[in-house]
């Protein structure tokens, strides 16, 4: 079994919206050195269902400009 990763809130978003811009999943991964695809698909998903994929982007998410 391979080790856990944890990505910080800045890949999370831009990958978000790397995939919502209409980039393929293979190139998102790429770009971003994310190592299943699984893992963007469950991000883009909880982005769209408007769950919070962690405090950091909720806070991106509801801040006022």
């Amino acid at each position: 079994m391979g080790s856990r990763v944890s990505y910080p809130a800045e890949v999370k978003m831009t990958a978000v919206e790397t995939r919502l811009a209409g980039i393929l999943v293979k190139e998102a991964m790429a770009q971003l050195n994310i190592r299943h695809h699984t893992q963007l698909k469950r991000w883009v998903a909880w982005y769209k269902n408007g769950k919070c994929i962690n405090v950091v982007i909720c806070i991106i998410k509801n801040r006022s400009f």
